[in-house]
């Protein structure tokens, strides 16, 4: 069954300023509640993890993904500084039988100096198993960086450097459940190509037609959604789109009485 996350936009100010909007536009209360719905769509998926929806966002998301990777697996390189540091004779042995294929010579030196956990070998890249495996509810590996012992050193750190390219380009897949409500309510304009290129799962429940109580909901079906968007990051951001709503609708007025000839 999915966590993810419903909501629904049916009362408070919210909706007063969308009755606001219609009685300025003339629009009909379908209108307005999926136009604001779609606004409020593009709020949520900068308030989800990580913030915003620019260049700095999709770096911190990239960068997050690398770190947590290299939690996971260690390369021959890092290993080397490391030893390097402590003792050049034996660095010098662990490189000759790295690179030289002799994989457990290479392990005897790192255990010999303690730079290598029991539980740690060096091995082919496992295709990522390991680092999805490690991941908690948030997709996140816990930890800092050095805290916790890789679960390998990879023997060819280029498969790795491919594997992490390939992740990167999820970032933003939980922004994308949004998106693909915006889009169902009529364009993802607002969101950037990182997030839509991602098609996270999402959709819209339309009762705007309602006589008695219309409203909208909007449903972002990622599974983890609700670990790395909070209750109150959702209330903010329904409240700076309706601050939104109101900017739009000052600027549509200004408008429309310069064109009048009025000031």
């Amino acid at each position: 069954m999915s966590d993810g996350i419903t909501v629904k936009l049916d009362a408070g100010d919210f909706i007063s300023k969308l009755v606001m909007w219609r009685t300025f536009s003339g629009q009909s209360i379908p209108e307005v509640l999926k136009k604001g719905a779609r606004l409020a769509a593009v709020s949520l998926a900068t308030a989800t993890q990580p913030y915003g929806l620019g260049d700095d966002a999709k770096k911190m998301g990239q960068n997050a993904v690398s770190a947590d990777i290299r939690k996971v697996y260690g390369s021959a390189a890092e290993i080397y500084g490391q030893l390097k540091s402590k003792n050049i004779h034996e660095a010098r042995g662990f490189w000759k039988a790295f690179q030289g294929g002799d994989y457990p010579a290479a392990e005897k030196i790192l255990r010999r100096v303690q730079l290598l956990d029991s539980s740690t070998s060096i091995d082919r890249f496992d295709q990522g198993t390991a680092h999805r495996s490690q991941r908690n509810n948030r997709g996140r590996v816990s930890g800092k960086p050095g805290s916790r012992p890789h679960v390998m050193i990879v023997q060819k750190w280029n498969n790795v450097k491919k594997y992490s390219a390939v992740v990167q380009k999820r970032v933003g897949f939980a922004k994308s459940g949004w998106a693909a409500c915006a889009r169902q309510l009529g364009n993802t304009r607002g969101i950037p190509g990182w997030v839509t290129r991602n098609k996270g799962p999402g959709f819209v429940i339309d009762h705007t037609s309602h006589a008695d109580h219309p409203s909208i909901g909007l449903v972002n079906e990622v599974a983890y959604i609700a670990s790395i968007l909070s209750q109150s990051e959702v209330d903010k951001a329904i409240r700076i789109t309706g601050d939104r709503i109101m900017r739009e609708m000052k600027y549509e007025i200004a408008a429309t009485r310069r064109k009048a000839g009025l000031r």
